[in-house]
């Protein structure tokens, strides 16, 4: 089929510049070529395809259903393809690309939303999906590759299992007692001792 090899950047070019302008003049002027250049490829993409894209009047050309549809679909690929630039510049330069999270529900209240803020201040330009759920969850899925990382606590035994951990902070655990109860006169307050 003729879209699979030979549809080019510079047919989708021109078929945005024709509907945009109505007008194979004025398309060739913002094309920076010349209308017989124009109407060669829209003629060479018309036989290709086997439909006439657009019908040309005394007033210019006015898209067929068939050139509505390809211009439509013209317009997205081409918002793809500068997507698709952004993001390579982004990823060379550092300043964007995508992570994915996964959560534990102690975190994203607390340390998540901080580490967000600094992700953002730092590469504004990065997409982040975040999931929160289920350590029995999200232990599979990052050993699987769908998370790039998991915030949360988790027991000591998952870093032998080919997972790498960084401590974010140390938080003190404290026991909240009344005032005349039992722990509060014992002189060791460790868990566990006596």
């Amino acid at each position: 089929m003729y879209l699979r090899g030979d549809l080019k950047p510079r047919h989708l070019h021109l078929l945005v510049a024709l509907d945009d302008f109505r007008n194979i003049g004025k398309a060739a002027g913002h094309a920076n070529v010349t209308q017989p250049a124009i109407s060669k490829a829209l003629a060479e993409l018309e036989r290709g395809l086997g439909v006439k894209l657009f019908e040309r009047s005394a007033r210019g050309v006015n898209p067929t259903v068939y050139g509505e549809c390809l211009i439509r679909h013209a317009r997205t690929m081409l918002d793809q393809l500068a997507q698709t630039r952004d993001e390579l510049r982004g990823l060379v330069t550092g300043t964007s690309g995508k992570v994915c999270i996964g959560a534990l529900s102690s975190t994203v209240n607390t340390l998540l939303p901080q580490s967000l803020v600094l992700l953002k201040s730092r590469s504004p330009g990065t997409n982040v999906l975040v999931r929160e759920n289920t350590q029995e969850v999200l232990l599979p899925d990052l050993w699987n590759g769908k998370l790039d990382l998991l915030i949360g606590r988790l027991p000591a035994m998952h870093a032998a299992r080919g997972l790498e951990e960084k401590i974010l902070f140390s938080q003190p655990v404290r026991i909240i007692a009344r005032r005349h109860h039992a722990l509060t006169r014992k002189k060791n307050r460790e868990l566990g001792g006596s």
